[in-house]
């Protein structure tokens, strides 16, 4: 093969420059739409349509929001080809069979990358901090904290399309922890976030007990409001790295749910997982995505667009985050199936009791599993 075969030409290159330039601004105002929910506003107004179509003031009343910033926001939908717009640029539609990708529909959640899109509000919020971590002189990273307390409802909202229906049934199940938590066992999640998780496993296993740790006060805070009214639901602001030192031998099974990859000492919270579970006791680990630690093989195994999104929500958000103190491993999100077993060797797991699995259920996930 030609060494230089992937390479493009001047034109191609300017091209392709361009290209991701318009997108990366269509997709600011896609979040807008997100957040506003404006993509549901211009749903309803179109379904209610005869021509299945709408005008910028329908949607503006419908969304609550102001004409003139609706029209600049459709106009730049239906130029990035994510609505139609007809002849008289006064008209604009949303296909019947796009819709549920917007919205969701009966039983069905909305496209999990428009959660992905949500994320980069809270990315640009940090910009200039995570700038100053990449220079030498600079701090070695950013704190959760830059990213603004919003980042953990999105990060709950993108984790339930891709986890919500599977994570109680084929999950749990493919782990063989479905029936220890239906006869009711003690469980930890290091890193729980919002509680997107932990309240849905609490709901489904009833007779088994949650503790929740996050080293963030308002992920704490968003996940005791979700978790309001669930008696076995205990939610504590707190280091992975250095769990209770009551908690030795007490829990059946511990997870860790898209959150190694963000711990600037994964290394030592694993070692605390040892030190808590139960002999016998099942960590389980979900780690997005699951990548080869090689970016020439991801780019293969993936494509160019969903492996640059990977790589650069991690040089954006993981990897600054995951370095903010001196001493951090520097994981970022496609850290790859070597680098997360070598993880749980030295965490003390044996390396016979050490399980890597690709669900097709999860798309993007893999799943590490080991026995104490």
């Amino acid at each position: 093969m030609n060494k230089r075969a992937s390479l493009k030409s001047e034109q191609e290159l300017r091209d392709q420059i361009l290209s991701i330039a318009s997108l990366g601004q269509v997709a600011m105002a896609m979040a807008l739409g997100v957040e506003l929910k404006l993509f549901e506003a211009m749903a309803t107004v179109c379904k209610a349509s005869p021509k299945h179509s709408a005008t910028v003031a329908e949607v503006a009343a419908q969304a609550a929001c102001k004409e003139r910033y609706i029209y600049e926001w459709m106009a730049a939908m239906a130029c990035g080809n994510l609505i139609d717009v007809d002849p008289s640029g006064q008209h604009f539609s949303m296909r019947p069979e796009h819709i549920p990708v917007w919205i969701g529909g009966e039983g069905q959640l909305p496209e999990h990358s428009l959660h992905v899109i949500d994320f980069l509000p809270g990315f640009g919020g940090a910009f200039n901090k995570v700038k100053e971590a990449f220079r030498l002189d600079g701090p070695p990273g950013v704190p959760y904290s830059a990213y603004e307390d919003t980042f953990y409802t999105v990060m709950a909202a993108w984790s339930r399309t891709i986890h919500d229906g599977e994570l109680c049934s084929g999950y749990m199940e493919l782990i063989g922890a479905l029936e220890l938590l239906q006869k009711g066992v003690n469980v930890l999640e290091a890193g729980c976030g919002a509680g997107f998780h932990i309240e849905k496993m609490a709901r489904t296993f009833p007779n088994s007990h949650f503790t929740g740790i996050d080293l963030t006060q308002s992920a704490i805070n968003t996940a005791t409001t979700r978790c309001e009214g669930l008696p076995n639901v205990k939610l504590i602001c707190g280091n992975a790295s250095h769990l209770d030192k009551k908690w030795t031998e007490h829990f059946d099974v511990v997870f860790f749910i898209d959150s190694c990859h963000d711990m600037c000492r994964p290394d030592l919270a694993i070692n605390e997982v040892q030190r808590v579970l139960k002999p016998g006791g099942l960590f389980s680990m979900i780690e997005w995505p699951n990548g080869d630690g090689n970016v020439y093989e991801d780019r293969k195994k993936y494509g160019s667009a969903v492996a640059a999104l990977f790589y650069a929500a991690s040089a954006m958000h993981c990897l600054p985050v995951g370095s903010h103190v001196e001493g951090a491993l520097q994981l970022g999100n496609m850290m790859g199936h070597g680098r997360g077993r070598k993880l749980l060797e030295m965490g003390g797991f044996a390396k016979d009791k050490i399980e890597v699995l690709e669900p097709p259920f999860m798309p993007y996930n893999c799943i590490y599993t080991a026995r104490k």
